[in-house]
């Protein structure tokens, strides 16, 4: 192996055991060689195969060796980015582990043969990559332009600008729900306290555009959150997933319910929450906003907000 594929994969393996790429819940990593090895993705004669340097020694074995252990943390990384898409615990997060494991078994049926290793692997490559793609939907900002375009928050500020302001430090963490609506949030770069936040539909709608200040970090005990509905429609389902995302937001993110039980208790918050209907033709917050109920149906897990 040359001093370039080495440092090639050391850069990769850094990456790869970073906790922003990883979904710590679900099973399988990348390829261990050697004693570190010890879960499914170990065993078998297709890792056997990868790790193993008695085999073929010419310039060709070693090179598609040195490709399909490449080829396996593409996989695993692409894998694990795709679980960390699904809610946690999901059918379609349990779908996708089952479907990781017949992977195994496939390349598994490959026995010693590396090239047929790799096709397997670059097969699987694509599979994940185009799971990604329709989970992960680009943010339709023409749309929320166009939806809160001529409106101003009571600041005086244009609600367009604040929203993607929001929206501005990159990636925007997202999680798809059971009903198949998508959560995206973000912040003001430098100033996390300003919060931007977007439910979309199954078929990537805005449902709703979200301010929050002075929230995170704040523990549920201070802050203001106004929900704009395009249409002032769906404020039953809506309004429930604000709650939880609040929570998650005022606990600062990544939460564990199984540790901190009181954050992901269905209870009512100590945030100012509004709602407003975009299709109030005052187009003033001050005139179209009313206050959320206090009581709500539970929302989805806070542990599903992550960050």
């Amino acid at each position: 192996m040359g001093k370039k594929e080495i440092r090639w994969l050391l850069v990769w393996s850094s990456l790869l055991c970073s906790p922003f790429a990883w979904a710590a819940s679900v099973p399988f990593d990348k390829i261990q060689c050697g004693w570190l090895g010890q879960g499914r993705e170990n065993q078998g004669p297709a890792a056997k195969a990868i790790c193993n340097k008695s085999g073929d020694k010419t310039p060709a074995g070693e090179k598609l060796r040195i490709e399909a252990l490449r080829n396996d943390m593409y996989v695993a990384g692409a894998y694990h980015y795709v679980a960390g898409l699904l809610p946690q615990g999901s059918p379609q997060q349990k779908a996708l582990i089952e479907a990781q494991a017949r992977y195994y078994d496939e390349r598994d049926a490959c026995g010693q043969d590396l090239k047929c290793i790799l096709r397997v692997e670059k097969e699987r490559h694509q599979q994940l990559h185009r799971q990604r793609d329709a989970l992960e939907q680009p943010l339709p900002v023409k749309a929320i332009v166009r939806v809160s375009q001529g409106w101003t928050t009571p600041e005086g500020e244009s609600l367009t600008q604040r929203l993607l302001e929001g929206l501005g430090l990159q990636p925007l963490p997202r999680v798809t729900l059971d009903d198949g609506r998508s959560v995206v949030w973000g912040f003001v770069p430098h100033a996390a306290i300003l919060q931007s936040m977007v439910v979309l539909s199954p078929k990537a709608q805005v449902e709703a555009l979200v301010t929050a200040d002075d929230v995170y970090m704040g523990e549920g005990k201070s802050g203001n959150v106004r929900v704009y509905l395009p249409d002032g429609q769906n404020r039953d389902q809506i309004l429930p997933i604000v709650q939880s995302w609040v929570a998650a937001s005022a606990a600062g993110f990544n939460v564990d319910c199984r540790k901190d039980q009181a954050v992901c208790r269905p209870v009512p918050l100590k945030v100012a929450v509004e709602i407003v209907n975009l299709s109030c033709k005052a187009k003033s917050v001050r005139a179209c906003a009313q206050r959320a109920p206090s009581t709500l149906t539970p929302g989805p897990s806070v542990a599903l907000f992550t960050q």
